[in-house]
């Protein structure tokens, strides 16, 4: 989630958005709720969170508690790629995850402290 989050702040902060919702701003002004007027934004939001539900409550879940590890959400579903694997490759390839995602967190977290600071625009990777 939080390598999402990084890539979204990133893009809309470059100024690209979905069909609708050009007049939204990027960080924390997405949570105006003055700013959804158009029928097409409030649209897009409902969808969005309905996408999320359905994600979350059937998808993103072991449903038959056959994980061999957390966040293993293959359900069962055997893929050759990963089970021919030998264990310590499995082991490496869930730890560089793991960092990767701490890395996400730290960054997404220093893009907001950044724009509660008010200084976002003299981040040099955002020029």
């Amino acid at each position: 989630i939080s390598m999402l989050a990084v890539v979204g702040y990133l893009t809309t902060y470059s100024g690209v958005r979905i069909p609708g919702m050009e007049d939204i701003p990027s960080g924390f002004g997405v949570f105006d709720i003055s700013l959804y007027k158009s029928d097409l934004a409030v649209a897009n939001v409902e969808w969005t969170l309905v996408t999320l539900l359905i994600l979350e409550t059937v998808f993103v879940k072991d449903a038959y508690l056959l994980a061999e590890h957390p966040g293993d959400y293959l359900n069962g579903l055997k893929i050759g790629r990963w089970d021919s694997r030998p264990d310590a490759y499995k082991i490496d390839q869930r730890a560089k995850e793991l960092n990767n995602g701490r890395a996400a967190m730290m960054g997404i977290l220093g893009l907001m402290v950044h724009e509660s600071l008010g200084n976002v625009d003299s981040l040099p990777f955002l020029k």
